[in-house]
């Protein structure tokens, strides 16, 4: 549909002049949404895609064509029309202030969803959708939890989200505790621990999946009195998926201050001095940069250990590449000029062949996330 209530949750309940920028224009003009599609037919070589006045590359993944474009948000209607159901097509759930998935490009959070892979689990196998919403929402009933705003099929699981007035970068910390917890919870149920990021991209509805071959569709609407998906506030919906509310988390912090400075006050009538490095000799002062640096090391003796017994890093260097890159940058022992060079030693340091190889496509990836 193009009516615009249709996109409310990344409006973050807004109208089209409800919210201005810095400089009174609307926010949409500069906030932006992604697009992630592929191609399931097979390619054999590069190639480029323009659309709506910006580019993205093609890259060949896995032999499909892959494509990630950026959009103002004001175009959400007549984009998400305009897609092709014969592609594998996803939409990030948040907003952005740059025309990319970047966390520091956040911009507004609008929905906590799971995604479920039910059909690896027990539970799902053997029962059709209809018969999964329906336990699904039983379960979360059980467990105390709302009802969610929207259900609906991937094409092979299922996607569950509650929408929820729209929150600021700010608020990711709290925003992201609720999805650990939500999606720790319904582990058993075939959640997707590793589909809770902010930068998360789901399939859109009506697209197809090439897996199985079925259109991802929505499945079950909780209408509020205009008949959209409901939309909850969200200190209610983590007051409902935290163990703690927030004014117990306060609380709590607040009793633990108290009990520092009892501590304290006691040590000073008492006249003890706190414990330092005389105390244990073997302990050093801690450094966030050296704990940073030690594990770079540790991870290359690692690498070590497991040339010299044979063991091998095939199916594991990109993940031990990613770590050492990251380590390297908290450690900030390197110039980040020379962190592209830095970074080619310690690829080739794990197997010469694959960084010349393949691996130099992977290392561009690594570069770019680390």
């Amino acid at each position: 549909p193009t009516d615009e209530s249709a996109y409310a949750h990344f409006y973050g309940g807004q109208t089209r002049h409800g919210q201005h920028g810095q400089h009174g224009e609307d926010p949409r003009d500069w906030v932006w949404f992604s697009i992630v599609q592929h191609d399931p037919r097979k390619i054999k070589k590069m190639d480029t895609h323009t659309h709506g006045g910006l580019s993205a590359p093609m890259r060949a993944n896995k032999g499909r064509k892959v494509c990630q474009q950026s959009y103002p948000l004001h175009m959400l209607p007549e984009v998400v029309s305009a897609i092709d159901p014969r592609l594998n097509s996803y939409i990030s759930q948040s907003e952005f202030t740059q025309p990319n998935r970047r966390i520091v490009n956040l911009w507004r959070l609008g929905v906590i969803w799971l995604d479920m892979d039910t059909y690896k689990t027990p539970w799902g196998q053997g029962r059709n959708l209809d018969a999964q919403v329906r336990d699904l929402l039983w379960i979360l009933e059980d467990k105390g939890y709302p009802e969610p705003s929207l259900v609906m099929s991937s094409g092979r699981g299922l996607y569950v989200k509650w929408f929820h007035d729209g929150l600021p970068r700010a608020a990711l910390p709290r925003w992201n505790a609720v999805m650990r917890q939500i999606t720790q919870e319904m582990l058993p149920w075939g959640s997707d621990a590793g589909a809770k990021d902010a930068s998360r991209v789901l399939r859109i509805a009506g697209t197809i999946n090439s897996r199985s071959g079925e259109a991802a569709h929505v499945l079950h609407i909780n209408p509020d009195a205009q008949g959209h998906p409901t939309r909850y506030d969200f200190n209610l919906l983590a007051e409902y998926f935290l163990p703690l509310s927030r004014e117990q988390v306060r609380e709590k912090r607040l009793a633990a201050i108290a009990r520092h400075e009892a501590y304290q006050n006691r040590q000073a009538a008492f006249g003890q001095r706190s414990r330092t490095n005389q105390d244990y000799p073997n302990l050093r002062p801690f450094s966030a940069q050296q704990l940073a640096w030690d594990r770079v090391e540790d991870l290359r003796r690692l690498v070590q250990i497991r040339k010299d017994t044979g063991a091998g890093l095939v199916g594991a260097r990109e993940l031990m590449l990613f770590w050492q890159m990251n380590h390297l940058l908290l450690s900030q022992q390197v110039d980040l000029r020379t962190f592209w060079q830095e970074s080619r030693t310690l690829a080739t340091e794990l197997d010469p062949e694959w960084a010349r190889g393949e691996g130099r496509n992977t290392l561009g990836s690594l570069f770019t996330k680390a």
